[in-house]
């Protein structure tokens, strides 16, 4: 689907209705995409065989067979299954929901724009978390009249009862300090929740996730921070550089260096060479070495790790002197 020029991949499943949404860069097929359908289905507690519904897209079609693939490697089964062109019979749950999910997602950018006072463009990295979110409440809190139940009860048996903050709210988020003494409660703009029921908040550091949030003192709304959002869920870091420390540039050598260093580690050579034949000698070999003189009272050409090594005899006077000291004492 595309939302105002921006792509999403949109699954949801036949049974419960659960549904998810994962905007992306491009709508082409990747490896991480079909990573996502894969662990949809299997959130969806589908480890039997599934079938996987799509469109003629061709894209849609690359992204099902690849993640056919990925499943299949896992070892579970799977199958692949076209519509009719311009027939929206098997498709027709999916195209439902995306219309659900425009809708809903254009009342949170609404709701924003109204409250403080702002506009967001159409390109804007709000309205991907817009629909991010979107996808999360309507899981949550969608009543289906054909089920009886919100698709969340369905798949695990209780309603959600976790909290929740409105989309775009100033918040204060817990995360730990990079530095002893630091401050351990960062404010941000609170863009939702993960699968984890984790909360992820925008800083100008990047996106973090936390398990604890609090009211801003200042006003649930702020124009200028909003504006400023320039992550997006596919892409969760910074336009203006990388969150946390970088690494160590490498040493730049310059060519001046390199003649330089050579040059010195040639007159040390020369130095060494005049300085006498052992400095700059092979080490022996083994037939030298054979021929070398053995010590006193081994014959010539013992190999050395059978010769026995000398021993050393303490001197004999202090040795009396601490006997008779000790025998004195007794």
């Amino acid at each position: 689907m595309f939302m105002a020029g921006q792509p999403a991949l949109v699954l949801i499943d036949g049974q419960s209705r659960f549904g998810a949404v994962y905007p992306c860069r491009a709508k082409t097929a990747s490896r991480k995409l079909a990573e996502e359908v894969v662990r949809f289905t299997l959130e969806c507690g589908h480890v039997g065989e599934v079938e996987i519904v799509l469109d003629q897209e061709p894209a849609t079609r690359a992204l099902a067979e690849l993640s056919a693939q990925v499943r299949g490697q896992l070892g579970y089964p799977v199958s692949v299954q076209r519509s009719k062109s311009y027939r929206k019979g098997r498709t027709a749950k999916v195209e439902r929901y995306i219309q659900t999910l425009r809708r809903h997602t254009s009342t949170l950018i609404e709701q924003i724009e109204d409250s403080a006072e702002i506009t967001i463009s159409d390109d804007h990295a709000l309205r991907a978390w817009g629909l991010r979110h979107s996808a999360f409440l309507l899981n949550r809190f969608h009543f289906h009249a054909s089920l009886r139940a919100t698709p969340f009860r369905i798949l695990h048996g209780h309603d959600y009862g976790g909290r929740l903050m409105r989309f775009g709210e100033m918040a204060y988020g817990l995360k730990k300090p990079n530095r002893k003494g630091g401050a351990i409660w960062l404010q941000g703009v609170w863009l939702g929740k993960d699968a984890q029921d984790q909360d992820i908040l925008y800083a100008p550091s990047g996106i973090f996730k936390t398990s604890a949030v609090r009211k801003s003192s200042s006003g649930p709304w702020s124009g200028p921070c909003l504006v400023n959002v320039d992550v997006t869920p596919w892409s969760p870091k910074p336009a203006h550089g990388k969150v946390g420390k970088l690494p160590a540039p490498m040493p730049v050598i310059h060519e001046q260096a390199l003649e330089g260093a050579e040059n010195e580690e040639a007159g040390g050579t020369e130095e060494a060479g005049g300085a006498g034949d052992e400095a700059a000698s092979d080490p022996p070999t083994e037939e030298e070495s054979a021929s070398e003189p053995s010590p006193a009272g081994e014959p010539a050409g013992a190999p050395a790790e059978k010769r026995k090594p000398e021993v050393l005899v303490a001197d004999e006077e202090p040795l009396a002197k601490f006997s008779r000291r000790q025998g004195e004492k007794r």
